[in-house]
């Protein structure tokens, strides 16, 4: 069986300030506490087409 699990929360800022930090995936870890270490295999570029992420 799958299961989902959804929250909502208000954020009482303006969008683009909400997006300054969830907007960049490489700095998840820097504000969500469930999140692991991210690292680029081959040190890819993480703004390039087909990187990929390796979360520790």
């Amino acid at each position: 069986m799958i299961r989902f699990i959804t929250r909502n929360v208000i954020v009482p800022v303006l969008p683009d300030i909400a997006w300054e930090y969830v907007g960049d995936f490489d700095a998840l870890t820097s504000w969500h506490p469930g999140v692991p270490p991210v690292e680029m295999e081959n040190n890819a570029d993480p703004t390039g087409i087909g990187s990929v992420r390796t979360f520790s």
